[in-house]
C-alpha cells in the first residue's frame, strides 16, 4: 500500500476516536446537568449506549483495513484511545443503571425516599466524572501528537487532496484532509461535531436532549457512511488483487483438466460435404419427399431433430451402420448455428459442449475419463466465477496441477456440479459411444465409470445427443427415445457427393442419373463407400474412358470389407507388386505397434502427454522404416544430416499415400502449450501424425483375415518394431527437444508460483520404451541401455544443457553419467536395473550420485525402503573398513552423502507413517537405528524442512508438498532438526506400525522447532487465506499444538484445539504478505538448507 493510501486510512481511524472524543465531553456536560437537578433520567442510558456504538464502528472499520494489510503501530494506538475511551464510558453506564428508578417506583411515600437516595449518590459519584474528564483531555492531546507528527502532515494532506481520486473519498473525510492540508491539526479545529451542537446541549433540559439527539443521528450516520466509504475502497483493492491471483488458479484448473488430445478427434473428422445434412433440420414429410430409392412407407419415419431441441426429452440417439457418416453428422450438429438457435428460443441460456470418442486413439481418446475432462474444461474455460466457486465448494479441487490429480469419482462430482450450478442449459453431443469400452455395460451401469452418464441425465439442465453403432447396449439403453438412423437418411448426401467428384462429364444426363443411383444403392448408406469407391472409379475412368465405367461399378463390392480387399486385388494394379505389399504391411505394422507404445510408454502413468514424443510421428517412422539392422540404422542416425532427413520424410509421405491405398494418412498435430527448439522442418515431420482415416480401416487391418494376411508380409518380430521405432525416436532427439524444466518459479504479480512438471528429455520416453518392451529379454535390453547410455555421454541429445546438478551451482565432472542415473532411477522406481548400474560405480561416485538419486525418487509415486537399505549399507562398507585407502575428500563426500539420504529419509518416514507405509514397521526402525548410528553429536543438530497439515482425509500430518499446497488447512512450516525428527518419530511409531523407536540423541542435544509460517483461518473480506510468522514466544506452544494434532484421532477436538491455540497467540502473529511461497523460500535459504527439495534451491525469474 501506498503512502497515501495508508494516511487515508489512519485519518478514517481518526476520525472515528474524535467522534468518541467530541462525544463524551457532550456526555458529560448533560450529565452534570442532570446531576445537578437531582433528577437522574433514564433516557440518559441511551445516549451512553450510542456512544459504545461509535466504538463498535472504529472496531468495523479497523477489521475491514486490516483484510488487507495489517494497521500499523500508529493506527493501533488510535484504536486503543478508542477502547480505553470506550471502557470508561461503559464504567459510567454501570454507575447511572444504579441511580435509575421506573416510573411505578417513583409513586408513594417510599418512592420518594428512593429517589432522594439515589441523588445523593449521584453526588458522590463527582470523581469518576472527573477522571473521565481528565483522560479525554489526556486522549485528545495523544491523538493530536498522531495528527501532527506521524498519521498525516500537512504536506502528505497537500498531496492527496490534489490526487484525482480525492473527490471519491467520504465528504466527511474530505473535509478534514482539507483542513489538515490548511494547517490546522488541532482536535478542537478537526472535530467534525459542530460548534451549534455543543451550545444546544447547554440549553434548557428537554431542549438539550433534542439536540443531543439530533447531533448524534447525524454523526453517527457521518460515521458510518465514512466506515463503509473505506471498506468499499478497501474491498475494491483486495478484489482486484484477488482476481488477478484466480486468474493463475483458473489456468491452474484448466491445465489439469485438459490432454493435449482433447481436440484431436474432433478436428480430425471431416467436414460435411457442402451441400449435405441440410435434411436433418427438415420434417419427416420433406425429407421423404427427397428419399431416392425408396417410398416413405419402407422405412419407419424417424423422429425430428429440431422437434426435439424445442421439447422437454433429454435423450436423442443417432444410430448407424458403421463408417455411415454418424460423426460427421455429429460435429455438423453440435457447430450448426441452427441447433443453438433451435435451443435458445426455448431458453437463452442454453450452451453446446461436445466430445468425440475414438477407438485407435489414446487412452483419454476412448475413455470416460477422457470424456469427463474434456466436458468440464469445456463448462470452465469461460466462466471464471463458477471455477472460483467450485474451488471453493470442494477445496480439494485445488490441489489439482495435472491429469494424474484426477480421478474418476472427483471428475464426476466435479462436472456435475458445475453443470447444475452454472445457471445455463447444457445441450450435450457425445459421438462414438461404441468406441470406448466401457459403455459395453452402459444399460446396467455396472461400470463405475458410466455412472456419469446417469448423474448427467438426472440433471434438470441437460440434454444428451448421443450417436453409436446399433449394438445391444446401446439398442437396450436408447430404447424408446427420440432416434435417427443415418444410413437410412442420407441418400441424397451420397448422391449429391457421386454427383459432384465422379468424372462422368462425358455421359448423357439420363445415363449419368442412372449411374449414380446405381452408386447410392451400391453404398447402402455407407458414406465411407462412396468415398473410397468414387476414387477407385475415377482411376478406371482415366485409364480405360467413361465406357468402361459401368463395367467396372458391377464389379465393386458393395460391402466395405469386400470393397477394401477388392481394391488390392484388382488385376494390373502395382499394388499387386510383393514390393508394394511388403511396404504396405511395414506401414501397418509399424503404425499399430506406435499405438501400443504411446499408450503404454509414451502416455502411461503420470508422464505428459507430449506430442513432440510420439512415436507415431512421420519422422520416428521413416528411420524406424529404413531396411537395414537395428545396429546399422542406429549408428548411421547418429551421423544423419538434417537435409537428409527431411528428404527422406518427404518420400516416406509419397510412399504412403500411394502403398497403404488411403487406409493410413497423416494429420498434424497441435501443441501449443510447451516450447521446443531444433529444426523447423524437422520439427513439422514430428508433428506430422500416422494414423488410420476411420475406425472400420483399423477394424479392418486387425480383425478381418485379409488384413492379417497383410501384415504377416512384414517379417519384423514385435521386438524388431520396438527397436526401430525407438531408434525413430532417438534420430528425432539429436535435432528437437522441449524446452521446460521440471521444477521453477514465476514471480507474478507480486506472487511466486511453483511449476512442477515431469521432466521433458528425450531420455524418458526412450528408457520407458525399453523398460517395458524388454522384459522378458533382459540380455537385448541392456544391449539398448548401453547404446542409450553412449548416446547421452556423448551429447548427441539435443540442447539438454537445462540439467542442473542438485544442490551445486557449479558444472560436474560427471554429468552426464549423473543425468543418466536419475532419469534411469526416475523411470525405473527403483527395481534392479538401476541397482545393476549403481553396482558398477566406486564408492566416490556413488556418493556423488545420492543427490541425484534423491531427485528421482522425489519424482515417483512410491518410495523403496530396500533401495535406502542398497545405499546405506554401500556407503557404509567404507566405514566398516575404518577408511582405509581412502582420501580425505572422498570421506567428506560419503559423510555428506549418508547425512542427506539420512535427512530425506526421516523426512519422508514422517510423511509416509500415515498411509504408504504402515506396513513397512520393522524395516522402518531398522533403517532409523542404523542411521542414528551414523551421525556425530553435531550432526543430530543439522536442520531439517518439516510441514503439517490436513490432507483430503481429516488427518493431521506431517506433509511434503513440494511448496505447492499452502491451501492446506492447519498448514505450518518449520525448522526442525534430527532431535525433532527423532521425538516426531518416536511418538507416531508405536501409533502408526506398532514398533517403538529405541533411539535416543544426546542428552545435550537440543530439539529444534522453529516456526516460520502458520496458516489462520481468519474471516476476511475476500475469505482469503492467510499466513502468518508466530513470535519466538509462542513457537513451543505451536509445536505442542502438532505433536498432539499428529496423534488426535477425533478432528473436531484437533480443530478446536489449534482454533484456541490461534485465538491466545494472534496478537503475536505478523502477516507475512501475499506472497506465501517466496516468503518461504527466502526464510529457508537464509538457513542455509542444502536439502533435496524442489523448492530450496530454485532460482526464482522476475
Amino acid at each position: 500500500m501506498s503512502g497515501a493510501e495508508a494516511a487515508i486510512a489512519g485519518i478514517g481511524f481518526l476520525c472515528n476516536a474524535m467522534q468518541i472524543v467530541t462525544f463524551g465531553r457532550d456526555i458529560l456536560q448533560v450529565y452534570r446537568q442532570v446531576r445537578d437537578k437531582s433528577n437522574p433520567d433514564p433516557r440518559l442510558e441511551a445516549y451512553l449506549g450510542s456512544a459504545k456504538a461509535c466504538f463498535d464502528d472504529i472496531n468495523s472499520s479497523a477489521l475491514a483495513t486490516s483484510q488487507v494489510l495489517p494497521s500499523t503501530r500508529d493506527q493501533q494506538q488510535i484504536i486503543d484511545i478508542g477502547k480505553k475511551l470506550e471502557e470508561s464510558m461503559t464504567q459510567l453506564q454501570s454507575k447511572f443503571s444504579e441511580l435509575h428508578i421506573d416510573d411505578a417506583s417513583r409513586r408513594g411515600f417510599r418512592g420518594k425516599m428512593e429517589m432522594g437516595k439515589k441523588s445523593l449518590a449521584s453526588l458522590w459519584q463527582g470523581k469518576e466524572l472527573e477522571t473521565l474528564e481528565v483522560n479525554l483531555k489526556r486522549y485528545e492531546s495523544l491523538l493530536h501528537g498522531v495528527v501532527l507528527h506521524r498519521i498525516c502532515n500537512q504536506s502528505q494532506a497537500a498531496e492527496i487532496s490534489s490526487q484525482q481520486s480525492f473527490s471519491e473519498l467520504n465528504t466527511n473525510l474530505q473535509s478534514v484532509i482539507k483542513q489538515l492540508a490548511d494547517g490546522r491539526t488541532w482536535m478542537s479545529e478537526l472535530s467534525i461535531e459542530s460548534l451549534e451542537t455543543r451550545n444546544r446541549i447547554t440549553q434548557e433540559h428537554e431542549t438539550t436532549r433534542a439536540a443531543i439527539n439530533t447531533g448524534f443521528t447525524t454523526t453517527n450516520g457521518a460515521l458510518s457512511s465514512f466506515r463503509d466509504s473505506v471498506s468499499r475502497e478497501f474491498e475494491d483493492m483486495a478484489r482486484r488483487d484477488q482476481s488477478k491471483t484466480f486468474e493463475q488458479e483458473h489456468d491452474q484448473l484448466l491445465q489439469s483438466l485438459r490432454f493435449s488430445e482433447m481436440n484431436s478427434r474432433r478436428n480430425h473428422i471431416s467436414e460435411n460435404y457442402p451441400g449435405t445434412f441440410n435434411w436433418v433440420f427438415k420434417n419427416p414429410v420433406d425429407r421423404n419427399r427427397g428419399n431416392l430409392l425408396r417410398s416413405a412407407s419402407t422405412t419407419s419415419d424417424p423422429d425430428s431433430f429440431p422437434a426435439w431441441l424445442e421439447s422437454d426429452a433429454h435423450q436423442f440417439w443417432i444410430s448407424g451402420k458403421p463408417a455411415s457418416g454418424k460423426s460427421s453428422l455429429m460435429k455438423f450438429l453440435a457447430t450448426s448455428p441452427l441447433t443453438l438457435q433451435y435451443l435458445q428460443a426455448q431458453d437463452s441460456k442454453f450452451q453446446i459442449l461436445a466430445h468425440y470418442f475414438w477407438k485407435p486413439g489414446q487412452p483419454l481418446q476412448k475413455n470416460i475419463e477422457g470424456m469427463a475432462r474434456s466436458l468440464l474444461h469445456q463448462v470452465l474455460y469461460k466462466n471464471r466465477v463458477l471455477a472460483q466457486r467450485l474451488w471453493t465448494e470442494q477445496p480439494n479441487v485445488q490441489d489439482k496441477r495435472d491429469g494424474g490429480d484426477w480421478d474418476m469419482k472427483g471428475l464426476r462430482k466435479a462436472l456435475c456440479w458445475a453443470i447444475e450450478s452454472s445457471g445455463n442449459t447444457y445441450c450435450i453431443f457425445l459421438d462414438g459411444l461404441d468406441e470406448a469400452k466401457e459403455f459395453e455395460d452402459l444399460p446396467w451401469g455396472d461400470h463405475q465409470n458410466t455412472q456419469v452418464i446417469y448423474d448427467l441425465l438426472k440433471l434438470d439442465n441437460i440434454k444428451l445427443c448421443a450417436s453409436s453403432r446399433e449394438e445391444s447396449p446401446f439398442c437396450q439403453f436408447f430404447a424408446g427415445q427420440p432416434h435417427l438412423r443415418t444410413h437410412q437418411l442420407n441418400e441424397y448426401d451420397i448422391y449429391h457427393y457421386a454427383e459432384s467428384m465422379l468424372e462422368v462429364s462425358g455421359l448423357s444426363s439420363y445415363d449419368r442419373s442412372r449411374l449414380l443411383l446405381t452408386v447410392v444403392e451400391k453404398a447402402n448408406g455407407v458414406f465411407l463407400w462412396v468415398v473410397l469407391a468414387v476414387k477407385s472409379l475415377n482411376q478406371a475412368i482415366r485409364s480405360g474412358g467413361a465406357n468402361e465405367f459401368e463395367e467396372r461399378l458391377a464389379q465393386t463390392p458393395s460391402d466395405l470389407q469386400d470393397l477394401l480387399v477388392d481394391m488390392w486385388n484388382r488385376p494390373g494394379d502395382d499394388t499387386k507388386l510383393p514390393t508394394y505389399s511388403i511396404e504396405s504391411s511395414r506401414f501397418f505394422s509399424l503404425a499399430l505397434s506406435a499405438i501400443k507404445i504411446d499408450e503404454y510408454c509414451c502416455y502411461g502413468g503420470l508422464s505428459p502427454r507430449l506430442p513432440l514424443h510420439s512415436t507415431r510421428s512421420l519422422l520416428v517412422m521413416t528411420t524406424a522404416l529404413e531396411d537395414k539392422s537395428f545396429t546399422s540404422i542406429l549408428r548411421e542416425g547418429r551421423e544423419i544430416l538434417a537435409e537428409e532427413l527431411q528428404a527422406r520424410c518427404a518420400r516416406v509421405k509419397d510412399r504412403l499415400r500411394l502403398v497403404c491405398r488411403g487406409l493410413l494418412e497423416v494429420t498434424t498435430l497441435d501443441d501449443v502449450h510447451h516450447s521446443w527448439v531444433g529444426n523447423r522442418a524437422l520439427y513439422d515431420y514430428a508433428m506430422t501424425k500416422v494414423e488410420f482415416i476411420h475406425r472400420c480401416a483399423f477394424d479392418f487391418i486387425t480383425d478381418t483375415h485379409f488384413g492379417r494376411q497383410c501384415l504377416s508380409l512384414c517379417h519384423w518380430s514385435s521386438i524388431d518394431k520396438v527397436e526401430r521405432l525407438l531408434v525413430g525416436h532417438l534420430v528425432k532427439s539429436r535435432f528437437l527437444c522441449y524446452t521446460s524444466k521440471r521444477h521453477y518459479l514465476k514471480v507474478t504479480n507480486g506472487r511466486t508460483y511453483l511449476r512442477s512438471d515431469v521432466d521433458y528429455h528425450q531420455l524418458v520416453p526412450a528408457l520407458r520404451i525399453t523398460l517395458n518392451s524388454f522384459k522378458d529379454n533382459i540380455s537385448r535390453r541392456n544391449i539398448i541401455l548401453e547404446e542409450m547410455r553412449d548416446w547421452q555421454q556423448r551429447g548427441l541429445f539435443y540442447n539438454h544443457s537445462y540439467w542442473r546438478y542438485p544442490i551445486l551451482f557449479k558444472a560436474h565432472p560427471l554429468l552426464g553419467e549423473l543425468e543418466f542415473l536419475e532419469y534411469v532411477a526416475m523411470v525405473a522406481s527403483p527395481n534392479i536395473i538401476v541397482i545393476e548400474l549403481l553396482d558398477q560405480l566406486s564408492i566416490d561416485r556413488l556418493a556423488v550420485a545420492v543427490p541425484v538419486l534423491l531427485c528421482a525418487l522425489e519424482d515417483t509415486l512410491g518410495y523403496c525402503l530396500n533401495f535406502i537399505d542398497y545405499l546405506l549399507t554401500r556407503l557404509q562398507s567404507a566405514t566398516d573398513k575404518g577408511w582405509q585407502g581412502y582420501p580425505l575428500q572422498v570421506q567428506h563426500d560419503v559423510r555428506n552423502a549418508v547425512r542427506l539420504l539420512h535427512s530425506w529419509f526421516v523426512m519422508q518416514c514422517l510423511c509416509l507413517l500415515h498411509d504408504e507405509w504402515t506396513e513397512d514397521g520393522h524395516k522402518i526402525t531398522d533403517l532409523l537405528h542404523r542411521f542414528g548410528r551414523t551421525l556425530s553429536p553435531m550432526d543430530w543438530l543439522c536442520p531439517l524442512i518439516l510441514e503439517f497439515g490436513v490432507d483430503h482425509k481429516i488427518d493431521f500430518i506431517s506433509i511434503n508438498s513440494e511448496g505447492e499446497f499452502f491451501g492446506l488447512w492447519q498448514y505450518t512450516l518449520a525448522i526442525g532438526n534430527f532431535v525433532t525428527a527423532y521425538h516426531l518419530l518416536g511418538q507416531l511409531l508405536p501409533d502408526r506400525v506398532g514398533c517403538a523407536l529405541h533411539v535416543q540423541p544426546p542428552q545435550d542435544a537440543k530439539e529444534r522447532f522453529e516456526i516460520l509460517s502458520v496458516r489462520h483461518d481468519a474471516d476476511s473480506l475476500n475469505g482469503d487465506k492467510e499466513f502468518f510468522s508466530p513470535a519466538t514466544e509462542y513457537h513451543l506452544d505451536i509445536a505442542n499444538c502438532i505433536k498432539e494434532s499428529l496423534l488426535e484421532r477425533d478432528a473436531q477436538i484437533r480443530q478446536q484445539k489449534w482454533s484456541l491455540l490461534l485465538e491466545n497467540i494472534e496478537t503475536g502473529l505478523e502477516w507475512i504478505g501475499k506472497d506465501t511461497l517466496g516468503y518461504c523460500i527466502r526464510e529457508v535459504n537464509k538457513r542455509g538448507l542444502e536439502l533435496v527439495h524442489p523448492w530450496v534451491n530454485v532460482v526464482i525469474d522476475d
